[in-house]
């Protein structure tokens, strides 16, 4: 063998390693035991392997390479141009014609293939009159100054949600929102802001930059009482500019508001239930499996939470989370991952190697707006999330450290489960991407083994706390994406169902509520003295 050969006898990347490990067994003939000491593979990681390539479940070990003519990359200010000028309604020759007036020689093909990219849909269909109209490319700015009540016809691209204005004025909403001392301008009165945030969820746009659109359309600048809407600017602003109080008395002069009219009569009230261990017959009933409190242990049951169990995918899990944070008030909610991705914290590189490999393989990256390292999120690992305004003593001056503090209710669920040593603690620090093996933070652990981590997020107005813990771990696909030999990760990461075998994660993910709720009402009352 010459001496080069010892590469292809050591592998260094994990995709190399596991194509050698594979062709030892299948073509070599070599032992699985055999094959795990040279290639750094537990008995059971590498029977789950081959298991995968047999079922074709592994991702291809090459990349195909294109060949012939390949597309030119748009450039960057082209781009921008096209996608801001399709925001405004406009068609693919507009934009090319609009394109070539401004400086820009573009072709529609060029276009179109831009707005494909983008993952752009096309364009209603449109009456000869709405094709003449052309939008504007600077909309008028938003003032109530401005707005002309002369009786006259006003186009508008969702009139019916004018019928909504009647019901606002039945409840005194204005006049609410005036004494809750919300900020305002000469040119925007805080009524209208609020009605032009509600306008949006009214018409089920969740971002703040899909106003651009409607930022034209004199019908809906009427519902808010200016002549148009504000832009996406002056909404993210204002969000900021708001703090909790206000909030808290619009929703109080609301509520009595409405009760005054009678607009929902209450016909009925809220339990809070909890699991109830069966000892019928389990064929008759066929109840589910979950968690039983005290019992530590699953049986069936019936079952509900005080904290409804919410199952969406991580991107819905973050935008939620973001949500939260802005609106600054007190909340806490419980989740299930349902789909695979990993999760960079702030702080780490967009092109860290993990993340290269994770999208190699197909797997999503997503950014979080909280600290910390990557994270692998799969299905059924269960997640939490816990606001608080800046003026509660639970966040304190050490809210970076005060894991045990504001996760303290998922340390006692696992407890409970029967991880008896289960604590906040330091961790192993042999990784620098993955999170929970990382030497940042603190983690979640059970004896020597990390189960989840938690991060935060601190705004002017709220604190964002939210984290993670594993169902089960995937060894393997772990290994490929931070190179860690599969045998470390195995002394030093278990999953919840490791003491919960058999109960689902919805059942268990009730369960963490209930601590959780339990923790929170506990140290309501308590200036916090430590987070460690």
């Amino acid at each position: 063998m010459r001496p080069e050969g010892e590469r292809f006898l050591r592998p260094s990347h994990p995709y190399h390693r596991r194509y050698e490990a594979l062709r030892a067994y299948f073509v070599e003939s070599l032992s699985s035991s055999e094959v795990g000491r040279r290639f750094g593979y537990t008995p059971r990681s590498f029977e789950v392997l081959v298991a995968r390539f047999r079922k074709n479940d592994l991702p291809p070990f090459w990349r195909d390479v294109r060949r012939g003519r390949q597309d030119l990359p748009v450039r960057t200010p082209l781009r921008e141009a096209v996608l801001d000028l399709r925001r405004q309604g406009l068609s693919v020759y507009d934009i090319a014609d609009r394109l070539r007036k401004g400086g820009l020689p573009t072709s529609h093909q060029t276009v179109w293939m831009i707005l494909r990219e983008a993952g752009a849909k096309r364009l209603p269909k449109r009456s000869a009159a709405q094709k003449a109209r052309v939008p504007t490319l600077a909309p008028p700015v938003a003032d109530a100054g401005e707005l002309d009540l002369t009786p006259r016809e006003v186009e508008c691209r969702a009139p019916l949600l004018l019928y909504f204005a009647s019901f606002l004025d039945r409840i005194g909403f204005d006049t609410s929102v005036l004494q809750s001392g919300y900020p305002a301008s000469a040119m925007v009165p805080s009524p209208s802001a609020l009605r032009s945030a509600l306008a949006l969820k009214l018409l089920q746009k969740p971002r703040k930059n899909h106003v651009m659109p409607l930022a034209d359309d004199e019908g809906l600048g009427l519902f808010a009482g200016l002549n148009v809407l504000p832009k996406t600017t002056f909404l993210h602003d204002y969000s900021y500019r708001v703090g909790g109080d206000p909030h808290h008395r619009l929703l109080e002069g609301v509520v009595r508001a409405r009760a005054s009219v009678a607009a929902y009569p209450s016909g009925s009230f809220n339990l809070d239930f909890h699991t109830i261990r069966h000892y019928g017959d389990p064929e008759a009933t066929r109840l589910e499996k979950n968690y039983v409190p005290r019992r530590a242990r699953p049986g069936p049951e019936g079952v509900a939470g005080p904290l409804s169990v919410e199952r969406l995918p991580g991107s819905g899990h973050g935008a939620r989370d973001e949500e939260l944070l802005r609106a600054a008030v007190p909340a806490l909610r419980v989740g299930v991952v349902t789909d695979l991705h990993l999760s960079l914290g702030v702080a780490l590189p967009e092109g860290t190697p993990s993340a290269r490999r994770a999208r190699e393989a197909g797997i999503p990256v997503r950014r979080r707006s909280t600290g910390g390292a990557a994270v692998l999120a799969r299905p059924g690992d269960l997640l939490w999330t816990r606001v608080l305004p800046r003026e509660d003593p639970r966040v304190g001056p050490d809210f970076v450290h005060a894991y045990g503090r504001l996760g303290g209710g998922a340390a006692a669920f696992l407890r409970e489960l029967g991880a008896a040593d289960a604590a906040w603690t330091e961790p192993p620090g042999i990784s620098e991407e993955l999170c929970l093996l990382s030497g940042r933070g603190r983690v979640l652990a059970a004896g020597r083994r990390s189960v989840g981590g938690a991060a935060q997020h601190r705004t002017a107005a709220a604190l964002l706390h939210h984290g993670i813990l594993q169902f089960e771990v995937d060894l393997p696909l772990l290994s490929d994406l931070f190179g860690i030999p599969p045998a470390t990760l195995e002394e030093h990461l278990a999953g919840v169902a490791d003491w919960a075998p058999g109960v689902s994660p919805e059942g268990l993910a009730a369960a963490l509520g209930r601590h959780l709720g339990e923790a929170d009402r506990a140290a309501a009352t308590l200036r916090p003295t430590g987070g460690r």
